[in-house]
């Protein structure tokens, strides 16, 4: 609430409706923020995110368009913007045409998560930058996307917000673990992208499943769109082979739903989550790039009961004290808010 009394109101804008880290990290703090804020969510187009959103009681808008340039999203973005009249604007992807038409709300402050790794801007980025209105407030996802973001931008204001992860909702449904089969499941969820690696990914499946045939590796994302958090939920061992991660949210889900995890340490905040950990997950992970070595660890955490309850209690602690959305959202997050608006 701000100084009135009154709930702010904050409008989260998203570029696609597709089932990523990104649209599962917006639908969590929707839903976190009930209560205390009045939220909706905009999207340029509709997906399985969306849906899922609006199922979860949710409030979204869809503009309709292929693309954050889409012109037919201009009338619909407008509409939203007058019949909401949100307080606070929380950018979460590179929507071009709703940012550049946020210079009509200046009353409207600009908040910004920054998800992706920040490179040398090209003269299209500069242009596209120079353009939209330029957020009042950062929120990157790890200290090290703002290390990143502060070498090109070193005027911004904002501060770290991790990428939390709502524990109610995962309490909620008790991990299945194959229920169907007594084979144990490795996996990785993510885009089809150069930076998830999945030719390492299938190196260490090749390594794993030459010595055992007990073994079954699941690839969630190399082919097709999967369910991220249904195939969480069934594995045994969730491998992390990414070269780089912001803020892995697939591995805070694990963390939730009781997964062991282990795997490389890609660039980007998995160093900061391991900095917490009391011991048990940092000995899981690689900094070098070994499919023969990682893929040891992977049996030894398929054929050792304990480890594999160390790794999970380890998890736990780590999402419980740092990555508690309910608790990041309605303090910090809510905070930030307030603060931009004053």
């Amino acid at each position: 609430m701000n100084e009135s009394g009154k709930k702010l109101r904050v409008l989260m804008l998203i570029n696609s409706g597709r089932m990523g880290g990104l649209e599962r990290h917006v639908h969590c703090l929707a839903k976190c923020l009930d209560g205390v804020a009045s939220v909706r969510v905009c999207a340029v187009s509709a997906g399985p995110a969306t849906d899922a959103m609006a199922a979860d009681g949710v409030a979204v808008d869809v503009l309709g368009g292929a693309s954050g340039h889409d012109l037919r999203i201009v009338g619909p973005f407008l509409r939203v913007m007058r019949s909401f009249r949100p307080d606070v604007v929380h950018v979460h992807s590179g929507c071009f045409l709703p940012v550049l038409l946020l210079w009509l709300f200046p009353h409207v402050r600009v908040v910004c998560s920054i998800h992706t790794p920040t490179g040398v801007l090209c003269f299209k980025q500069r242009l596209l930058e120079t353009l939209c209105r330029r957020p009042d407030y950062f929120l990157p996802v790890s200290q090290s996307t703002w290390d990143a973001f502060r070498r090109f931008h070193p005027d911004a204001q904002g501060e770290v917000f991790y990428n939390p992860v709502r524990l109610s909702a995962w309490d909620a449904t008790p991990n299945v673990k194959c229920q169907t089969s007594n084979v144990p499941v490795i996996g990785m969820v993510g885009r089809n992208a150069p930076e998830k690696d999945w030719p390492t990914f299938h190196g260490v499946e090749r390594v794993v499943t030459a010595r055992r045939s007990d073994a079954s590796f699941f690839n969630g994302g190399e082919h097709e769109i999967c369910d991220g958090v249904a195939a969480i939920r069934r594995m045994t061992a969730y491998l992390v082979t990414s070269r780089s991660e912001e803020m892995p949210t697939a591995v805070l889900e694990c963390f939730a739903a009781g997964t062991p995890v282990c795997g490389f340490i890609p660039e980007g905040g998995m160093a900061e989550i391991l900095a917490f950990s009391a011991g048990p997950l940092r000995e899981v992970f690689l900094a070098e790039r070994d499919c023969a070595k990682l893929a040891a660890i992977v049996e030894r955490v398929l054929d050792d009961a304990e480890l594999r309850a160390a790794l999970v209690a380890d998890g736990r602690q780590i999402v419980e004290k740092h990555f508690a959305a309910e608790k990041n959202c309605r303090g910090q997050l809510r905070d930030v808010y307030r603060r931009v608006t004053q």
